[in-house]
């Protein structure tokens, strides 16, 4: 598997950048006991927590100088709201990923907005947005409505599982190149996915509640899948095993 860089903005906390790398490295361990069940000896996966970098010696004018100035160029003024579309296209360009090809996760401590299909109109503020093999957005925002510190928490480290599943293909496996090449919209691609149900850490949530209860019941269960997302994660281990990447 690529490198895995974690990312987030000044305003995420010591804690919550904590929760973010503890919940990377426990499903890096939980891919490893994949592997052991198959016979297979899985090669090291990379994390690189690099929080919010900055290059030195560089300047405020230069383009890629720290990681605030891709949450700065991704910013909407008017909303106060981050650009998914904008941010992904910045990562998506970024020289970093011609010269070393990585997987990013970004914590924001600001809203973030969906506008990966659309580009006019309002967008609602979202938990997350992933592009596959590419890079998974997290939004903390509306975690900050929960009162208790460490159900919040919780919900981070659920939200984290969550959408480096879909990062790295769950539930239904990484977009073939005939899927992308006739540009099927991210909402069809969702509505066609295998539905999970709890405590599958790949259930989809859309309210703070219904977020809560379903990082409840992963708490309890662990790093658990649903047999479709068990048997894609195999395949994937399977073939991180036997490939070049």
């Amino acid at each position: 598997m690529k490198p895995i860089t974690i990312l987030w903005s000044d305003g995420v906390s010591e804690a919550e950048a904590k929760e973010c790398i503890g919940a990377m490295r426990d499903i890096l361990r939980f891919l490893q006991k994949v592997a052991v069940e198959q016979d297979i000896g899985l090669a090291p996966i990379m994390l690189r927590p690099y929080g919010n970098w900055a290059l030195q010696n560089s300047t405020a004018n230069e383009a890629y100088h720290s990681f605030r100035w891709y949450w700065e160029s991704s910013l909407d003024q008017r909303s106060g709201q981050v650009s998914a579309a904008t941010l992904i296209d910045i990562v998506r360009y970024e020289p970093w990923q011609h010269a070393d090809p990585h997987l990013d996760l970004v914590l924001l401590h600001t809203e973030l907005h969906d506008d990966t299909e659309n580009q006019d109109g309002d967008f609602p503020s979202v938990f997350a947005c992933t592009e596959p093999d590419l890079v998974t957005i997290i939004s903390l925002r509306h975690l900050s409505q929960i009162a208790d510190a460490n159900l919040r928490l919780k919900c981070l480290r659920n939200l984290v599982m969550h959408n480096f599943g879909h990062l790295v293909g769950l539930p239904n496996g990484l977009p073939s190149g005939s899927r992308a090449q006739t540009g099927e919209s991210a909402s069809a691609k969702r509505a066609s996915a295998h539905p999970c149900v709890a405590p599958c850490i790949m259930v989809e949530t859309q309210s703070i509640d219904e977020l809560m209860t379903v990082a409840a019941a992963a708490e309890e269960a662990g790093i658990y899948l649903c047999k479709t997302c068990h048997e894609v994660t195999r395949s994937l281990v399977f073939s991180l095993h036997f490939s070049t990447n």
